[in-house]
């Protein structure tokens, strides 16, 4: 029976995990969750799968019946290190969730990563971890666990990746349609159930410029080396191609718990799929369509481009931007079509010099985070 660890427990693909670890109980014991907050989500899950280890920021009067329950960063990161666990799964959306990572990442235990921040933000520093520790690292977004299966053990002769995108709510709307589009809509995705930040990226595009990234640093591969395709299905989740011109992808519905399923039992695959989810049908595979990004989509792609051309700095002034942005707009503050104005603004015109190690990435993030938060709120 493997251990298992998740870190933001009460987010999307926290919940997702556990439902899929729901099913499965002879194969995996929750030993450790962590939230933010003290939640009414937390307790049932408290409830129900009886951690021996609890961590939220804020403390609480909860009474826990045997498990451990702590406040301190601290003593949560000695906690990765018990026997007891045998994967992290690093869920935590945002910023915040780069330390966690980076942390699980020393530990040279198996972790299975959800968190792109932590690759657009700190990609060389946490490769520069994993190849210390000797930890292995498993995808768990649905494109990068679909490259991560298709290339197996021939990743010398990968030439190029392409990830697909559902394109979102917006791909056939005019930019100009956009200026008054609300949070009820942008929520509305049309293929995955998602959190509301990931939710807003993938409506402006900006979270699969963040997978090209994650992408190029999980796979050693250079930007130019990854294209992406609309793919409004949601099947086929990603290609890559070989050097012999051999191009293979990985298709499955579209739900999160089939790749965190996946990266749970990692290298056997699950006995079954997870309840409710259904294989993929021939009528689906017969109307396979891709399509090229259109020019709103290309504009956020080249945004992106420009900070991985710039370097790490750049990289966490446009994680920092877009997380301000993505905040202002869930709070009324702006418009979703000032979003890719306020990053691309903040991308071209911030240069923060060299970045020496995880210290500097978070405490420019931080910063920054604070700085664009401040500015953005001049705007209501």
């Amino acid at each position: 029976m493997k251990g298992i660890g998740i870190l933001g427990s009460t987010g999307s693909v926290g919940i997702q995990t556990l439902s899929v670890i729901s099913k499965f109980p002879k194969l995996f014991k929750v030993e450790m969750l962590t939230s933010f907050h003290f939640s009414d989500e937390l307790i049932k899950q408290i409830k129900r799968f009886k951690p021996s280890y609890v961590y939220t920021k804020e403390k609480s009067g909860f009474s826990l019946e045997g498990e451990e329950y702590t406040s301190s960063i601290d003593d949560l990161f000695n906690f990765f290190d018990s026997d007891r666990i045998d994967l992290i799964v690093s869920a935590i959306s945002g910023i915040c969730g780069i330390v966690p990572t980076y942390e699980a990442v020393l530990t040279g235990k198996e972790v299975a990563i959800a968190n792109k921040e932590s690759w657009v933000s700190a990609g060389p520093f946490l490769k520069n971890a994993i190849n210390r520790s000797g930890a292995k690292v498993i995808p768990v977004d649905s494109e990068h666990s679909a490259v991560f299966q298709a290339i197996g053990k021939d990743k010398r002769s990968v030439k190029k990746i392409i990830l697909t995108a559902s394109g979102g709510p917006f791909h056939d709307v005019e930019s100009s349609g956009l200026k008054d589009i609300g949070i009820a809509e942008v929520m509305k995705h049309p293929v995955w159930s998602m959190g509301p930040k990931i939710s807003v990226d993938s409506a402006t595009f900006f979270n699969k410029g963040f997978e090209i990234i994650e992408a190029a640093e999980l796979f050693d591969l250079d930007f130019e080396d990854i294209d992406v395709f609309v793919h409004k299905q949601g099947i086929v989740h990603s290609l890559v191609g070989f050097s012999d011109g051999s191009l293979i992808a990985q298709l499955g519905q579209p739900d999160m718990r089939i790749p965190i399923g996946y990266a749970l039992n990692y290298p056997e695959r699950l006995p079954s799929l997870p309840d409710d989810v259904g294989e993929v049908e021939f009528d689906q595979m017969s109307n396979i369509k891709f399509d090229k990004p259109n020019e709103r989509e290309k504009r956020t792609l080249a945004v992106v481009k420009e900070a991985w051309i710039r370097g790490i700095g750049s990289r966490i002034v446009l994680n920092a931007a877009d997380e301000a942005a993505v905040n202002a707009f869930l709070s009324g503050r702006i418009r979703f079509c000032d979003i890719v104005d306020f990053v691309e603004n903040k991308v071209i015109n911030i240069s923060l010099g060299e970045v020496f190690g995880m210290k500097d990435v978070i405490e420019l993030s931080e910063t920054l985070l604070r700085e664009f938060d401040k500015e953005l709120n001049k705007k209501i």
